[in-house]
């Protein structure tokens, strides 16, 4: 790869996991309804209930971090863990005797397990379902928060315990100061004093009322003292100690990102050496209530972040890592979901296998449990299947290299700044996450190295009346180092025009009133400048848009020679002249305004440079449609199958016939692309060209893969063909394919495709 046209990404990588070939996954844990309760980063536990005897019982293993393999460990089969945490190697959980039936006013007990002593079983004293567990420097254990057994009063007791030659020994500390509160996170310091942080005491999941104060236990003289506030008001957020003393506050509820909102995507960090909150790398999506661990084998290098929410009955189900020493999130896995759209959290762990990190997370009762290969490191494609993201509405920009930026994720609709690259050795890698999260944008690859994301829509309006909130362009230099970020720059288009890039790296800028501008992109200072040269305008001017339940997008492209080609999109019908002092002149330009409503396209315009005049083609004999340019300059226009009129007596629909055309190459006729693909030409066929070559995404209902299954065609010019590259096995949910991208040699070029399209 040449750093001079590439961009150089060895510096990105994360480096905790090696390559693993496709399919070598480890072997599978055992079955049944699954909690993971803790890790100390070198070992995670596990609980797995078995529900459908009487009395419920469990069975606790151990798992090692170094090589998968399980150890039972023998905590009360009897006992119902529900909280947990580590000490060193011992394990104390919290949680309920199990019964059958279950009985809401017993009591919560507490179970502190050695290796070297056994187990030691005993009540909480005060009669509550504890909020938190958390081990001290000196090896005590607060018991902290929660609600009373009974009347369900909160409450901000905090009880120590200590393992005695005896059993357990209690000792009530002060409560923690102020309004009495939940959702608060609390964190063990390398001083041995413990951290309370932010919460909410409203009634509800929320920053209606959250909070910015946090207060500081020292054991030793068991009082609370007042620490510095946060920089914003925080509920359901996590905090992490991280190696040098710090505390890496992320996510959570904060003033304007509440339940009903959308959570947060800030973090910040705790110094200790100033005693303030300092502002830290953002998420690359919004998530509160969520759950943090270390990586396997990566104690205080790698913490792992799942489960949650985005907001109010949406599920978090991406996996992000924070790379303690980049000081940097990234999106590395999805499919982790909250065990409930109530509570959001998500009982997980991970574990390696043959050097490369597996997430393992509890199931939730609608789905089975996800295991999956992060990507920490490289990831090699999964052979013919590829790769999917799990986002749709991703921007992709590149060859040999290429990016997907942004997109929602499949299961939520959740925004995310993700970024990706896919190679043609069939890897994927983590890029830098984008400063704002964003769905349906523009990436290209910017001259030198490096690259530009442009428009797409935001994660939140940015009112109250739904207003799209306006996004900067975001640029990634080739130089980037580890610790690198995108840069936020000013737009230069806006987020109606149509661009495109062209061989020399240079942007076509085609606006909905026909004006053509040409962005020449160089740095220079650090930062990213575009010069601009104007091109004669045409007419009649065309815009992307719908028309029904049809969507026609402008598309342009450059061609050898400096023609230029601009199809597609929605036009008005007729144009009237404009009639002035100076139109009888000999010098003068006609100028016209365009009338009428708008319909979808079904001419096109090329751009000649020796008469720099533009000129129109002829009309399609479809109605129009998306459309796709050929190197060419020709023109390939699918028109959808339409409903034409009212239902009919048998319940069935009358429908137009589609189209599936091809222009000429001076454009003043169209035949139609023989033979038809095995793609559903309806509402969801999208044509699209990659290195030359002519690609139809959509789906089939003939192909014995259950109706609307996912398809990915390839045209055969020369043998006048078309090919299936890809389709979506017999009854697989569409969301397992989102952001799918493929490998495949094709016409002598080995190329990565998107199964939806560019």
């Amino acid at each position: 790869m040449n750093c001079a046209n590439r961009l150089c990404l060895a510096a990105l990588l994360l480096t905790l996991a090696g390559t693993a070939a496709a399919g070598d996954a480890p072997p599978p844990l055992p079955k049944g309804y699954d909690q993971a309760l803790g890790d100390s980063g070198d070992s995670l536990w596990v609980r797995f209930e078995f529900p459908f005897r009487a009395p419920i019982t469990h069975s606790y293993q151990r798992l090692r971090a170094a090589d998968g393999n399980a150890e039972t460990i023998p905590l009360p089969a009897n006992f119902s863990a529900t909280i947990t945490v580590p000490v060193g190697d011992d394990l104390v959980a919290v949680g309920t005797p199990s019964v059958y039936p279950y009985n809401n006013d017993l009591p919560d007990e507490i179970v502190w397990y050695s290796a070297k002593e056994g187990v030691v079983r005993a009540t909480v004293p005060l009669r509550r379902r504890p909020d938190q567990l958390l081990a001290l420097a000196d090896r005590s254990v607060l018991v902290i928060g929660g609600r009373m057994t009974g009347d369900s009063a909160r409450t901000n007791a905090v009880e120590r315990v200590r393992r005695t030659a005896t059993g357990l020994e209690f000792e009530r500390l002060p409560d923690i100061p102020g309004r009495v509160r939940h959702s608060y996170a609390v964190v063990a310091l390398a001083d041995g004093r413990a951290m309370v942080l932010g919460g909410s005491d409203y009634t509800y999941t929320g920053c209606e009322k959250c909070l910015a104060e946090t207060y500081l236990l020292e054991p030793k003289t068991k009082t609370w003292s007042a620490g510095p506030k946060m920089l914003e008001s925080r509920a359901d957020a996590s905090a992490t100690l991280l190696p040098d003393g710090s505390v890496l506050v992320a996510g959570g509820w904060t003033p304007g990102h509440s339940w009903n909102e959308e959570a947060a995507r800030t973090s910040e960090r705790w110094d200790p050496r100033r005693n303030a909150f300092v502002a830290a790398a953002a998420l690359p999506i919004a998530v509160a209530i969520h759950g943090v661990r270390w990586a396997a084998g990566a104690p205080g290098r790698q913490l792992l972040l799942a489960g949650g929410m985005a907001r109010a009955w949406e599920a978090n189900d991406a996996i992000l890592a924070y790379d303690v020493a980049a000081d940097q999130w990234r999106t590395v896995g999805e499919n982790c979901q909250g065990n409930s759209k109530e509570s959001g959290r998500v009982q997980f762990g991970s574990r390696l296998h043959q050097g490369m990190l597996y997430a393992w997370c509890a199931a939730p009762t609608y789905r089975e449990r996800a295991e999956q290969r992060l990507r920490i490191g490289a990831v090699t494609s999964d052979g013919e299947r590829g790769l999917a993201l799990k986002r749709g509405g991703a921007a992709f920009a590149g060859g040999g290299l290429l990016l997907a930026a942004g997109g929602s994720l499949a299961d939520t609709g959740t925004v995310s700044a993700a970024a990706d690259l896919f190679s043609v050795d069939g890897q994927l890698r983590t890029l830098p996450p984008l400063n704002h999260a964003r769905q349906g944008a523009l990436a290209f690859v910017v001259p030198g190295g490096g690259y530009l994301v442009a428009g797409g829509i935001g994660s939140q309006p940015d009112d109250r009346h739904g207003v799209a909130r306006k996004l900067p362009m975001e640029w990634l230099s080739a130089a980037a180092d580890a610790k690198a970020r995108w840069q936020d720059l000013e737009p230069w288009f806006a987020a109606e025009d149509a661009v495109a890039q062209e061989a020399e790296g240079t942007l076509l800028v085609i606006s909905p009133a026909g004006s053509v501008t040409r962005l020449h992109m160089t740095v220079k200072d650090g930062r990213l400048h575009a010069s601009r040269t104007a091109l004669p305008s045409f007419g009649p001017a065309r815009q992307s848009g719908e028309q029904g339940s049809q969507r026609s997008a402008v598309r342009v492209r450059s061609l050898p020679g400096g023609r230029i080609v601009v199809a597609g999109g929605l036009q008005r019908a007729q144009s009237v002249a404009v009639l002035d002092d100076s139109s009888l002149d000999a010098e003068a330009v006609d100028t016209y305004v365009d009338i009428g409503e708008l319909q979808i396209a079904r001419r096109y315009q090329t751009y000649d440079p020796a008469s720099e005049s533009w000129h129109a083609s002829a009309p399609a004999a479809g109605e129009g449609g998306p459309v796709a340019i050929l190197d060419s300059g020709q023109v390939v226009m699918v028109t959808p199958s339409r409903i034409s009129g009212d239902e009919r007596p048998d319940g069935t629909w009358p429908r137009t016939a589609a189209h599936l055309e091809i222009s000429s190459v001076d454009g003043q006729s169209w035949r139609s692309l023989a033979p038809l693909p095995k793609i559903s030409l309806n509402d969801h066929a999208r044509p699209f060209v990659l290195a030359g070559e002519l690609f139809l995404a959509g789906d089939s209902e003939d192909l014995n893969t259950g109706g609307g299954a996912a398809v990915l065609e390839w045209y055969d010019a020369r043998n006048k063909r078309w090919l299936i590259l890809w389709q979506a096995a017999a009854r697989s949910n569409w969301r397992e394919h989102q952001g799918r991208v493929i490998l495949r040699e094709v016409a002598g070029k080995r190329l990565l495709i998107p199964v939806e399209g560019l």
